[in-house]
């Protein structure tokens, strides 16, 4: 759904199962393309000094990594601390008991009760499967082998996540226009799965 040439990097390397480096080139341009592809790790909270003229003792930087399947807690912090390069500067989880996700099959009872849900309401439209950026409580599930799912009852599009800011933004936003719609579809669902 992607244009060239991100719809090329993408596609080869979903093929390959591995990015090449001139394609990593061409993913890294883009925010939510480059996530899908490699655990990204993300400055949100910086604390030093309590006074604009008073030198900091110490500093403090809260560091929110999202793991891709596959990777591990303590594999990321020895990249951080590989990457910060000072024996001094200490790197520690502020969750050590946290776990990853996995992947669920795009095949199945629920992905294709979306997919008849979505055809009824939208008639032909592509059903997506995608990974999802955010954790959630499906991460404690799926480490314990549990099949869990997420469905969005607001429809989107990568051109809407790359308006900027959407969830935890400043300014979280969905559009309007989806609600009634998507608490119908959601409820079909719903309704779907339990028979």
């Amino acid at each position: 759904m992607e244009k060239p040439p991100l719809s090329d990097a993408l596609r080869r390397t979903a093929q390959a199962g591995a990015v090449s480096p001139e394609d990593d080139a061409v993913l890294l341009k883009d925010a939510i393309s480059n996530a899908f592809v490699r655990t990204t790790c993300i400055a949100t909270m910086l604390q030093g000094s309590n006074q604009e003229n008073v030198l900091p003792v110490s500093a403090e930087a809260i560091v929110q990594c999202r793991l891709l399947p596959g990777d591990t807690i303590e594999g990321v912090r020895e990249a951080l601390v590989a990457a910060v390069g000072d024996a001094k500067v200490e790197i520690t989880p502020a969750k050590p008991n946290g776990s990853v996700g996995k992947p669920m099959s795009a095949e199945g009872e629920i992905p294709d009760a979306v997919r008849r849900v979505s055809r009824r309401f939208w008639g032909d439209v592509p059903v997506v499967e995608g990974f999802g950026f955010g954790a959630d409580d499906g991460r404690y599930l799926t480490a314990r082998g549990a099949l869990v799912y997420g469905v969005h009852p607001n429809p989107t599009s990568n051109d809407d996540g790359r308006l900027g800011p959407g969830a935890h933004g400043p300014d979280e936003r969905v559009s309007a226009r989806w609600y009634a719609e998507g608490v119908q579809w959601l409820n079909a669902l719903v309704l779907e799965l339990a028979q």
